[in-house]
């Protein structure tokens, strides 16, 4: 809604978001905007060295939940795990990362030798199907209970 002069006018935001051709004021949509810094920050983070403080920082804050994997989440887990985040900036950049479908795809074998393979769509089976774990324990990853790939 909008006011111009002395009346209200109604507009769809998808009539806002429009092209000044099609009719609309070409208007920035803020969640988009919103999502696209969240993954660049993301994607910032992920190419620094281990060493870095800024790394360091927010792979401590992700992992302070039940999973404890840390940037690993974005390796192709589900989103169970990503749910648990208890840090809101990085639950819905993540949740934003894995909503655009974006994939991680590993350089060479030692670079996932240590990803859990459970619930890892990286890792299937040979029919296609993604390793699940072999009790259920809810979201708790317990270190005797997790085999590698290699």
């Amino acid at each position: 809604m909008f006011i111009w002069g002395d009346s209200f006018h109604q507009r769809s935001t998808q009539g806002l978001e429009a092209d000044y051709n099609e009719g609309g004021l070409r208007l920035v949509n803020i969640d988009k905007k919103t999502n696209a810094f969240r993954i660049k920050w993301l994607t910032y983070l992920i190419s620094l060295d281990t060493s870095y403080i800024e790394y360091y920082l927010s792979n401590e804050l992700i992992s302070d939940n039940c999973s404890k994997m840390g940037f690993d989440l974005l390796k192709g887990y589900t989103t169970k795990y990503t749910k648990t985040i208890k840090n809101t900036f990085y639950k819905n950049a993540i949740l934003a990362w894995q909503k655009l479908k974006i994939r991680f795809a590993p350089m060479n074998t030692l670079s996932i030798k240590n990803l859990w393979i459970y619930e890892n769509i990286l890792l299937q089976k040979d029919d296609g199907r993604v390793y699940k774990p072999p009790a259920n324990y809810g979201f708790t990853r317990r270190r005797r209970d997790i085999p590698y790939l290699f």
